[in-house]
């Protein structure tokens, strides 16, 4: 079975996924309020549920990633649960801009935390991880933090790649760093179906620090990426991912939006 006490690739992943499926970046996009809800399941069974929340208030976008174990991951594992969120800054060229992280990572006899900082140039200014209330030291090279952000701004970026309308085969590579690990997150684009009623991505995401291997959904170095399929509905409005699913799984492994 899938490894349900591994939470970061899937978090991240499904964040990053999320980004792409919307096609409006501004503040206004979100200025009523976004929420989806989707379901994780393996072999048909419900493993994990994920709800990703958009919140904007004049110049500033907040976002919400939230996920919990179900049914007989929590019977394996224990409940598990993983908050992440992430406040932006707007620019007026239509970017953004990172200003701060937190994740909260619990499980049945442990809690670590994860809080970053960015500086005015979007850079990474401070980290603090606290694992059981202790401060403790990230252990990622300083040089694979330059240039990186953390899953929710990653998730943001990618959707003004998309709404920029990439040819298809177009590919982009965003640097994901979320405290303890660190990963590049690739997309590809793939184009509309035939109906014209979807969009299809493709998605990889490639452990470069702090991921083992067997970990869920993830591409080690030196590998060959491991690609997801991702629809995407075709409409314009608020995001809508329909679904995240592995071909290469032993068992059918999808993340799907709740109907």
């Amino acid at each position: 079975m899938i490894r349900v006490t591994r939470r970061i690739s899937l978090a991240g992943l499904f964040a990053s996924c999320g980004g792409l499926v919307s096609v409006n970046r501004t503040p206004q996009a979100f200025a009523a309020g976004s929420s989806l809800d989707y379901s994780m399941l393996v072999g048909g069974v419900e493993i994990a549920e994920i709800s990703l929340d958009f919140q904007s208030h004049e110049a500033e976008t907040r976002v919400h990633l939230s996920m919990g174990n179900r049914g007989i991951a929590t019977w394996i594992a224990g409940r598990n649960r993983t908050d992440m969120r992430t406040l932006l800054s707007h620019a007026a060229d239509g970017g953004v801009m990172p200003l701060w992280f937190e994740a909260v990572y619990e499980k049945p006899d442990r809690t670590r935390e994860t809080e970053l900082l960015y500086g005015p140039d979007g850079e990474i200014s401070d980290v603090q991880i606290r694992h059981r209330g202790h401060e403790v030291e990230s252990k990622v090279p300083d040089e694979l933090r330059n240039g990186a952000v953390d899953p929710l701004t990653a998730l943001v970026r990618m959707q003004a790649w998309l709404e920029a309308g990439p040819p298809a085969g177009d590919e982009m590579v965003i640097a994901v760093f979320e405290g303890r690990k660190r990963a590049n997150l690739h997309a590809r684009y793939e184009g509309a179906s035939d109906a014209g009623e979807e969009r299809r991505l493709a998605v990889s995401l490639e452990g470069l620090f702090g991921f083992d291997r067997g970990d869920a959904l993830v591409s080690m170095p030196g590998e060959p990426l491991r690609w997801l399929d991702v629809r995407v509905a075709a409409g314009q409005g608020r995001p809508v991912i329909l679904s995240i699913s592995d071909p290469l799984a032993p068992v059918a492994t999808v993340i799907e939006l709740r109907r």
